[in-house]
Formats: C-alpha cells, structure tokens, sequence
C-alpha cells in the first residue's frame, strides 16, 4: 500500500510540473509574438519618407538615464552627449549633442530625421559630424515620439521644446541661443518647416517645460520636406497612408484634420528664412511642391532660395555634400 502511495505521489508530482512547462511554453509564445508584432509596427512606421536612407537612422532604445545630460565622448575633432530635454510617461525624449573639440558659443543644428514619423533620430547626422563640427556649428541630433507614440502635432511640440531646452540651456551646453537651426529631410524637413513657420503662434506644446523660452529659430534648412495642399494627394503611394496614420485615421477614409499638415496653411510675413533643397527626380515627395513653397515663401516677403539636385532623387546624403557649401553659407548668413 504504501509503495502505491507513493507512485501515486510521484505521478501527481509529474502532472503539476508537465502543466507548469506546458503553460510557461505558452506564455513564453504568446509574450514572443507580440514583440514581434510591435516590432513589424515599428518597421512599417518607419518605412516610406525616406525608406532610402533608414540605415543611418537607427530606432532610439528610449534610453534610462535620469539625468539631463550624461557622459561626453570624444571623436577627436568633435565631442557627443546624449542629452535629455523632457521626461515623458512614455520614457525620455533625448538627443546626441555634437560638438566641436575646441571653442564656446556654438551655433546648433537641430538634425531632424524623416523615415515617415517613425522613431528614430540620435544618428541622425551620421557621416556629416566632421563637417559640420570643422566648420564650428553645433549638431542636435533629435529624437522625438513617433506616431507609435502621439499623433500630430505631438511632432512638432517636441521640437520645439528641444528648441527652448536648448536656449535655456545654453550656458551650460556653450551654445549661442540666438543661432538656433532646424535642418531635416523628407518627413524631418516638413517637420522642420512647420516648427519654423508656426514658431510661438501655434502647436507649442508643453514637451519639456521651458515655456517662458522663445520656440522660433534663426533658419530652416529643409530637405525634400515640402508637403503643400496641392502635392499632398500626389505624394507617393508608399508614404500616402503615414499622411492619415499620423491623425489616427484609415487611409483613404475622411479625415478633415489631415488637411492641417501642408505647410502652406502656416506662412506668413515674419517666417524664418528657408533654404530648400530636392532632387530634380524626386520619386517620393514632387519636386513641384518645393518650387510652390519657395514662391510662396517669397511672395509673403520670406527669404527663401531654393537649390534643385540635377539627376538627384530621394537622397539625403547626396544632396548634403552637393550643396554643403551653400548650406554653411545660408547658415553663416543668418
């Protein structure tokens, strides 16, 4: 009897431990498969604007430091500091400030990524740090929340408050705070040129704090970022549906706010000056709709130039060292 007692306890002992293996193989699958699914969200959010270049603009891990600025490293002609400029429930929002080796007082470049308002942004300048820092400007290289993580214009109050983080603390960063620039390319070139025209008047928001800062900038460099109303529905087919995801609604579906992103609903006399650079052969975002925003620009009495890449297309980094001169001469200028 008690040998059969005792099988009795082993086989129950067996059962328990088969049904726990079972049941964690299970949690195990289901917890593995939504990160996978969060993951190809991710990958489709980052797709289109500037699918081309998504290589140099690695996803920021959120990150976990508490304080505002952490350690510098030094590249030799320039130093990089991840710096954070809000705390957000959702984690913080940072960026890799790049600077010269030597020297105080630097102007800074707001580096705005694109990859249709996916995450991104810390590697933003990446291959451009040498010359930009070798002719004494500063690179903020920003993250700011995806559409995964606020919809529009969430975008364009975090910049803004990188912006008067910046100015606030720019003693501290040795920066000039009257030499403020937003550079961006596809999506982070629209994102920039609507931070630049809506400056204090309208989507400050509150990312950051800072709000007895100024959010205006001295320039706009923007990069095949030039969304008016007349090319939104002639975007391409890849990037269309980022145009309604980034109000929360169903491509091709109504969505009244969608008409809110185009810049042209924006300018106006006391816009900051643009310098507006597209590749001829632009396949993603037309050509035309730079050609329309620096004529308009212009006709509200803005400065604006723009500079057409010949035989280019979607290319940022082309286009960059193509006209890096004239991008240094426009910044110097203003």
């Amino acid at each position: 009897m008690t040998i059969k007692k005792n099988y009795l306890l082993l086989f129950m002992l067996g059962a328990l431990a088969l049904g726990y293996g079972c049941a964690r193989l299970v949690r195990d699958n289901i917890s593995a498969g939504a990160g996978e699914e969060a993951e190809g969200q991710s990958s489709q959010a980052a797709t289109g604007n500037e699918a081309a270049s998504q290589s140099d603009e690695e996803a920021s891990d959120g990150g976990t430091s508490t304080s505002e600025i952490g350690d510098t490293q030094n590249a030799g002609s320039y130093t990089t500091t991840k710096v954070t400029y809000a705390e957000l429930p959702s984690g913080p929002l940072q960026f890799n400030l790049i600077k010269p080796s030597s020297g105080s007082n630097f102007p800074v470049i707001i580096w705005i990524h694109g990859g249709g308002f996916g995450p991104g942004g810390l590697n933003a300048a990446k291959g451009f740090e040498d010359d930009f820092t070798g002719e004494g400007y500063a690179i903020a290289a920003l993250a700011y929340r995806s559409m995964l993580d606020g919809l529009f214009p969430t975008q364009i109050e975090d910049v803004k408050g990188a912006v008067r983080f910046l100015r606030s603390e720019s003693a501290a960063l040795d920066i000039d705070p009257n030499r403020i620039y937003l550079l961006g390319a596809s999506s982070g070139g629209l994102l920039s040129s609507l931070a630049g025209v809506t400056g204090d008047e309208l989507y400050v928001g509150t990312t950051g704090g800072n709000e007895s800062f100024s959010s205006e900038v001295a320039g706009v460099v923007d990069l095949f970022g030039s969304v008016t109303k007349n090319i939104l529905d002639t975007l391409s087919p890849t990037i269309i549906p980022t145009t309604y995801e980034l109000f929360g609604c169903q491509t091709n579906t109504s969505c009244p706010d969608r008409a809110k992103l185009p810049i042209d609903n924006y300018i106006s006399g006391d816009d900051p000056p643009f310098l507006i650079i597209h590749g001829a052969n632009d396949e993603t975002v037309p050509y035309e709709g730079s050609v329309e925003l620096q004529a308009l620009l212009s006709a509200s009495g803005v400065e604006a130039t723009l500079l057409t890449g010949e035989g280019y297309g979607h290319d940022k980094d082309g286009l960059i060292a193509l006209y890096f001169d004239e991008i240094i001469s426009f910044l110097d200028g203003h």
